[in-house]
């Protein structure tokens, strides 16, 4: 905990005494005692006790509030200013509303200000500002959220202009923030071009004050990374994680009480970026990492460092899953949910939410060990949690609903319950369709994730033509993202375009199903010679549902068997690395081709048969079937304004 331990001592004997001279003198001494309240709740919250902390600042808020009613000239600026530690420590607690309450009124009070004295107020406006976005966003407010944090940074650009040594790095803080507002809108470019921004103005002011400004670069660079990845820049998504985890590591070197917890955070985004790019042994060694430092941070310190250390054991579970660690990625998830089950308890309001993504998970992992009635129970939890949650907060929790609701559909169908399956999908597709239509930016990927999903249930109780459809239109969507964003968009395009073509196939229109398929292995093998890591095994998928088109046709069983042993080689590799995640689609491949060289000697009906059952695997071909969110645990956002008030 560095030095917080002594400033906790010294701030809690600092109320003491004050409380003293209350209780002799409060007129006198009660706003000094409203100032300390207020420092007090800022170092309970540095430490992770967020009871007491919100306790200290809730009083202190109280007695400004009093103060100020008697005489606002005096009082209003230092109400404002717990106001604003108010609304910070109520989202922490996960009370939203009241911490959207306590900001709106700070901002109130500062417009208030602002309007008679702006020279004077105008900077704590736009940290007020920026602070009540974050609350909007925590309710799902988005145009209010993004309103706010445009108006922070357009005072604080303003600000800056004339007086850039005092004001660039608020400035830098909001654009930060801006970034983020931008991402959660769809509006990508823009999100990307303020992060560039924050990060060139960090930049220049660590290089003339690394000690004050290297903390915020890392901070950045580690935000930036996530909008490049929203814009498909994996590349320069991957070297901003880089740069910020070094930086990270370097100051925890020289302090580790401060900086490790900065480092953890770096390393599970950083293992975050690997696995985009394929580097899977690596991702998981980050991961690991993070996971090694936090585990030792909690034992020091449950209250401050456990939930952070249930965020790296989910996302270290996600890591152990894609290399076929599949006992290992079970154990971290579990005690990932024990982690948050227990903190729920306490904390409901605070930490559900995260329990909801922790038994999301736990069910992909239950299921990918066969424990289907685990995984099916799992997900059922998961989804009521979310379902009353988004019943008090449609608009902060429906987008979360939609994803349990989509992983539920495919644990009923793997235990049967297929008609459940089709509900729960076709519910997570109404709410994505309704999102859409408001926010089509936001909302129009996932629409077309749970349309992919839906044409998988419809296919399986055999409405072909409803399958066909519901592909066409997630293929027609990706299509059109695709278009303004091919680095973004072109991956998830060619997942659709086979499943199209599948679903052709299965009514028998030969020639489009050709077609999709040749359009999706094109598109792959494109990407697989840029990244093969990341790439090659989408490569073989496509390749073995041109085995299952093509067989169809005598004059095709030479292409058919020229692109599944093209699958099996690339399938060979893969499985000699990480022999856990593909041996069994391996083995699979090569009865594929067994079936072509059957159907090659005549016995074409039989092969027909066989390669059927071998192609339905193609069409759940579908990483978005069950979306296991990898959290980014460092909030993307910055908190400014935590002030702690002028010393007496």
């Amino acid at each position: 905990m560095g030095r917080r331990a002594e400033g906790l001592i010294a701030i809690e004997e600092a109320v003491a005494v004050y409380r003293r001279l209350v209780a002799d003198s409060p007129d006198a001494y009660e706003p000094d005692l409203a100032t300390s309240l207020n420092n007090l709740s800022v170092r309970y919250g540095e430490v992770g006790r967020r009871g007491e902390g919100l306790a200290a600042i809730e009083e202190s808020t109280a007695i400004r509030r009093r103060l100020a009613a008697d005489s606002p000239d005096a009082y209003e600026t230092d109400l404002a200013t717990s106001l604003n530690n108010l609304s910070i420590r109520y989202g922490e607690a996960g009370r939203r509303a009241e911490g959207l309450a306590a900001g709106e009124e700070a901002v109130a009070v500062y417009r208030r200000l602002v309007a008679d004295s702006p020279d004077a107020y105008e900077p704590d406006l736009a940290t007020s500002l920026n602070n009540l976005s974050i609350r909007y966003g925590e309710v799902g407010r988005r145009a209010e959220e993004l309103a706010a944090v445009e108006e922070s940074t357009a005072i604080r650009r303003r600000l800056a202009v004339d007086n850039p040594d005092a004001y660039e790095p608020a400035l830098a803080t909001s654009l930060n923030n801006l970034s983020v507002a931008y991402g959660e809108a769809g509006r990508r470019a823009e999100g990307l071009a303020a992060g560039e921004e924050a990060v060139a103005v960090y930049r220049r002011l660590a290089a003339e004050s690394s000690d004050a400004y290297e903390p915020d670069l890392a901070t950045s660079l580690n935000n930036l990374s996530i909008r490049y990845k929203e814009a498909g820049r994996r590349g320069e998504g991957l070297a901003a994680i880089e740069e910020s985890t070094a930086i990270r590591r370097r100051l925890a070197a020289d302090s580790p009480k401060a900086y490790e917890p900065d480092l953890a955070t770096s390393l599970s985004n950083l293992s975050i970026r690997y696995g985009e790019v394929g580097r899977r042994g690596e991702g998981l060694a980050a991961v690991e990492e993070s996971t090694a430092i936090r585990r030792r941070l909690a034992a020091d310190d449950p209250d401050a460092y456990e939930p952070a250390l249930a965020t790296s054991l989910n996302n270290l579970a996600v890591d152990y899953g894609e290399v076929g660690r599949r006992d290992e990625a079970l154990a971290a998830n579990e005690e990932s949910t024990a982690i948050r089950r227990r903190l729920a308890a306490q904390d409901p309001d605070a930490y559900e939410p995260a329990l909801a993504t922790s038994l999301n998970n736990l069910a992909v992992d239950y299921g990918e060990v066969g424990r289907r009635d685990e995984a099916l129970a799992a997900n059922e939890e998961s989804t009521a949690i979310r379902r009353r949650l988004a019943a008090q907060d449609p608009d902060a929790y429906e987008p979360a609903l939609a994803t349990s609701l989509n992983n539920l559909a495919v644990d009923y169908g793997e235990v049967g319950r297929r008609d459940e399956a089709l509900a729960a999908n076709e519910e997570s597709t109404a709410i994505r369709r309704r999102l859409a239509a408001q926010d089509p930016d936001a909302y129009e990927p996932a629409l077309a994730t749970s349309l992919n999903n839906l044409a998988v249930d419809y296919g399986e109780v055999g409405r072909r033509d409803e399958a066909l459809a519901a592909n066409e239109e997630s293929t027609a969507i990706r299509r059109r993202l695709a278009a303004q964003d091919p680095d973004a968009y072109e991956p998830a395009l060619a997942t659709s375009l086979n499943n199209l073509a599948v679903d052709y196939g299965e009514v028998g229109r030969r020639d489009e199903a050709l077609a999709a398929n040749e359009e999706s292995t094109a598109i792959r093998r494109r990407l697989a010679e840029a990244n093969p890591e990341a790439y090659e095994a989408d490569l073989a998928t496509s390749l073995w549902t041109t085995a299952w088109i093509s067989v169809r046709g005598p004059e095709n069983l030479s292409r058919a068997l020229e692109a599944v042993t093209e699958a099996i080689g690339l399938l060979t590799k893969l499985a000699e690395r990480t022999p856990d995640a593909y041996r069994d689609r391996l083995r699979a491949a090569k009865g594929t081709r067994a079936n072509v060289l059957k159907a090659m000697g005549r016995a074409q009906q039989a092969a027909y048969r066989d390669l059927l059952q071998a192609a339905k695997g193609t069409q759940a071909d579908v990483p978005q079937a069950r979306r296991r969110p990898q959290e980014a645990a460092d909030p993307p956002r910055l908190l400014d304004g935590e002030a702690p008030g002028p010393p007496s």
